[in-house]
């Protein structure tokens, strides 16, 4: 499934972890939270709370490859 203009009128995606589960911190939850009061949903789970919501939050993304 891809996005339409009309859903992502923007040239480019922001930094997002993708995959089937993520791993916040518990210090983390609270700002993310506060981010989803704010920024419209968005369909595509993964690109919204690791990239539009981290992003208002100033969070930087760690990946491991484990």
């Amino acid at each position: 499934m891809s996005a339409t203009v009309e859903m992502w009128p923007w040239k480019f995606y922001p930094k997002y972890l993708k995959g089937a589960s993520v791993i916040f911190p518990f210090k983390a939850l609270h700002p993310i939270l506060a981010a989803t009061q704010t920024i419209p949903y968005y369909r595509f789970d993964d690109l919204y709370l690791t990239g539009l919501c981290k992003e208002k939050t100033k969070m930087q993304l760690r990946h491991s490859a484990m």
